[in-house]
């Protein structure tokens, strides 16, 4: 009877060491889950959140990590059991951020690069009083002076507007158009067109306004302010090839100059014929540049 009881106490003594060593296994298998947590291999709530530009992006922490467990646990009676539980976890994670600053605006990264094909657009422009589609490869084999301000009936706008359609002659006559652009809606330019110049509106126009009523062709070319609904001032210089020369960009408060933007045509279109280069300041008469070292020297010998 004595041996019966013995045996009994012994099962139960094992019993509950088991028990304690499958509980502290289960931690441990809780403390990897959480360690792996969303396969990023952090622990929750310990990811940085990082503005970059526009978007947000959770980094996780640079880390070393070592985890080692020993578990012992001894029974004695007639029977005795030692666990030994040791695991290991070293992860190593590295990641850079970069945030970019851009003004003190949140604005789309651009698709626009200098030298690359301009980001290619259509949509519903006013043209002579009426709603017209247009697309940039409308414009295939002429210049295009391709320009975003910020609303209709605003202050600036209207002065920049007017100043290059009524001067569009002198880019027409060098084989480039101009387009302005803005996220109001064709309607609103008509309105807009419709207003005399004298109450702050534009009168007839000689060229094209488009509407970007999705704001998608603004965020292409990386003007449009996210955080105030409209865009800065853009300038864009687009070749006969589609391919993007020149670009400008103005904050709010200030236009941009017809002459300076002209003169900028002329000196691609010149560099584009003549494969010499346009020194500062060029103009149409001016000397130019001999793109290597011993024939720049006739353009710097004058200087002396």
């Amino acid at each position: 009877m004595r041996s019966v009881e013995m045996w009994i106490a012994c099962v139960c003594v094992v019993c509950v060491g088991l028990k304690c060593v499958l509980a502290e296994e289960g931690n441990g298998r809780k403390e990897q889950e959480c360690y792996n947590y969303a396969g990023g291999h952090v622990y929750p709530g310990e990811a940085t959140r990082v503005p970059v530009s526009d978007h947000s992006l959770h980094l996780s922490k640079a880390k070393s990590e070592t985890h080692t467990h020993t578990h012992t646990h001894s029974l004695s009676l007639s029977l005795s059991h030692t666990h030994t539980h040791t695991h290991t976890h070293t992860h190593t994670h590295t990641h850079t951020a970069t945030r970019v600053p851009l003004s003190d605006h949140s604005l789309h990264l651009s698709k626009a690069k200098i030298s690359k094909p301009a980001p290619s657009w259509e949509g519903t422009a006013v043209i002579n009083g009426e709603f017209k589609d247009l697309k940039l490869s409308d414009y295939k084999g002429r210049y295009l002076i391709f320009f975003f301000y910020p609303l209709d009936f605003t202050f600036v706008c209207p002065t920049e507007i007017i100043a290059f359609s009524d001067r569009v002659h002198e880019f027409h006559a060098i084989n480039a158009d101009v387009v302005a652009c803005s996220v109001d809606s064709q309607f609103t330019h008509l309105a807009w067109i419709n207003t005399p110049r004298k109450q702050g509106g534009l009168g007839p126009l000689k060229i094209p306004l488009l509407s970007d009523l999705t704001h998608q062709i603004a965020k292409d070319y990386g003007v449009y302010l996210e955080d105030q609904g409209h865009t800065l001032r853009g300038l864009f210089i687009i070749d006969g090839k589609g391919t993007l020369r020149q670009i400008t960009m103005n904050d709010l408060p200030v236009g941009r100059s017809v002459d300076e933007t002209l003169r900028l045509v002329q000196a691609f279109q010149y560099t584009d014929k003549h494969g010499e280069v346009c020194p500062a300041g060029w103009k149409p008469g001016s000397d130019t540049i001999i793109p290597d070292p011993s024939g720049k020297l006739k353009y710097f010998d004058k200087l002396n």
